[in-house]
């Protein structure tokens, strides 16, 4: 048992919690950096933070950023050792909200190949850690620190399907086949709320340019509008007579564009949920839509099952011309000048379309 666990259990559970909430940061604003040091380091101090049930991971993970920030700032290997213990945390966060009495295993499993002294030595005591059953991993048998997963985020009943990033970069939705959205912050992961959003599945989620109202499309055939920030529901547009599959906003967010399976793209006025156009042509169900406005253009560009890519008047609603013939396609995406459109298909091809030929 190292120093500070030991040091912990002579102190009353009120005064225990008090310590591990407050020693970090007393230390950080006290400039003892190689007591900070130490106690980042200590697996004891890890795992009494880490398995507290007043306290949750992410006080643990963001421990860590006192040392590199003002007035500590530690560099060097120090710093790369306290990060890559920070990362092994973030990355196991996920199985330890479940159960936390498996971070010895979680540990082990991502840090073994590191030969940092401080770190072979809380592995060292984390093989001895005994007050509950966990698997204990002979090898680096997960995914390490010093890759390019940082995270992952649980929370969901069912398949995944749509993600969107707020554009000040701080939010994170996720929409779900159990017809559930939710919002997480992005720094640190946490989830933030949950919103029962359809009565069936979420397959495309949307969000206005200035980052104030979510758009989800489900397969329930609605489209619904909610304040991101009181979570509450907006509008609901009805209209499509099956599955909603994606959705695109004009840049001034006054107008959206919805594509459905009843093989039909809908215009509306996003302001006062009005329908302004139907878009009839496809023959199959249609997956993807972006738009395109430029000086002398202003386009809904559509994709759809076996069929080929449309282009269509956003004004009047009209067809306008088509690309030509693609595989069934899934995604959309066109330049920020409007001059080319890229059509991902089954057939596993990307296509890149000049509009104006």
């Amino acid at each position: 048992m190292s120093k500070f666990a030991e040091s912990l259990n002579r102190l009353p559970l009120g005064s225990q919690l008090y310590r591990l909430q407050t020693r970090p940061k007393l230390l950080a604003q006290s400039q003892q950096i190689e007591r900070l040091y130490e106690l980042l380091t200590d697996f004891g101090f890890i795992a009494a933070k880490a398995l507290h049930s007043e306290i949750k991971l992410q006080e643990l993970i963001e421990d860590y950023d006192r040392a590199f920030e003002p007035p500590v700032s530690i560099f060097g290997e120090k710093a790369e050792t306290l990060k890559l213990i920070q990362a092994a945390l973030q990355l196991s966060a996920h199985i330890l909200e479940r159960d936390k009495t498996q971070l010895a295993g979680q540990l082990l499993g991502r840090l073994l190949d590191f030969p940092n002294p401080e770190i072979q030595a809380i592995l060292a005591q984390a093989k001895q850690w005994q007050k509950a059953p966990w698997l204990r991993s002979l090898n680096a048998s997960l995914i390490p620190p010093n890759g390019i997963l940082i995270r992952t985020l649980m929370g969901h009943s069912d398949r995944v399907t749509a993600v969107a990033i707020t554009p000040d970069g701080q939010r994170l939705i996720s929409g779900s086949q159990d017809g559930a959205i939710k919002i997480w912050n992005l720094e640190t992961e946490d989830l933030i709320c949950t919103i029962s959003a359809h009565n069936d599945s979420v397959n495309t989620i949307a969000i206005t340019p200035d980052g104030s109202h979510i758009i989800s499309g489900s397969q329930d055939g609605t489209i619904k509008i909610w304040n991101l920030e009181t979570e509450k529901l907006i509008d609901t547009l009805t209209g499509h007579y099956a599955s909603v599959n994606a959705v695109a906003l004009t840049p001034d967010s006054s107008v959206l564009i919805s594509a459905s399976s009843d093989c039909c793209l809908k215009v509306w006025n996003l302001k006062t949920g009005k329908e302004l156009h139907t878009l009839i042509g496809h023959r199959a169900s249609v997956q993807a839509v972006t738009v395109i406005l430029t000086n002398n253009n202003k386009w809904v560009i559509s994709g759809s099952y076996n069929d080929t890519l449309r282009v269509w008047n956003l004004e009047t609603g009209k067809a306008e011309f088509t690309l030509g013939n693609s595989d069934m396609v899934y995604s959309l995406a066109a330049t920020h000048d409007g001059e080319r459109v890229i059509s991902a298909s089954q057939d596993g091809t990307l296509s890149i379309w000049k509009v104006r030929t």
